[in-house]
């Protein structure tokens, strides 16, 4: 009998300390590092002033690279590569009203030589003034292009990564 309640007294107490399926079957937390904050590079080049600091085009553009960042923080994504170059902290605004896709890469920044920087190129205002905002599909596929790239066979075939 008395062995009887010591092997329950055990199953009980390793019961206790056994983590639950649910939780054994959950990925880790990915830490990437915090996502740059978009604001607008210097050298812009919107003469009608339609995207401004803090305008709506530049509000719904913040939203939606929020969202591809945590996409690709989630994918792990953000592991594979560098995304920013110098200031980590700043992810600049350049206006390219012929780009055909978002495209991030190094930039010159602050009048200083060298490539201290990270801009998002995107048709932002046509030459006609008319707004543009990249959604999350667009803006994800550009930190992928800028962090993993395509292989050449997917250059080839799908042009992708390729931007004109």
């Amino acid at each position: 009998m008395k062995k009887l309640l010591v092997a329950a007294l055990v199953t009980a107490q390793l019961s206790a300390l056994a983590v639950p399926a649910t939780a054994q079957r959950r990925p880790a937390r990915l830490a990437c590092a915090p996502m740059p904050a978009p604001a607008l590079a210097a050298r812009f080049n919107d003469p009608r002033r339609i995207f401004g600091p803090d305008s709506p085009g530049m509000r719904a553009t913040r939203a939606e690279f929020e969202i591809a960042y945590a996409r690709a923080c989630r994918e792990g994504l953000l592991r594979r590569g560098r995304l920013m170059n110098g200031n980590p902290n700043t992810l600049y605004l350049l206006n390219s009203p012929d780009a055909n896709v978002a495209s991030i890469f190094p930039i010159s920044v602050g009048g200083n030589r060298g490539l201290n920087g990270t801009g998002l190129e995107y048709p932002f205002v046509s030459h006609e003034g008319m707004l543009n905002v990249p959604n999350a599909n667009e803006l994800h596929e550009a930190i992928y292009c800028r962090v993993v790239g395509a292989t050449p066979r997917e250059q080839e075939e799908e042009g992708r990564c390729l931007p004109d």
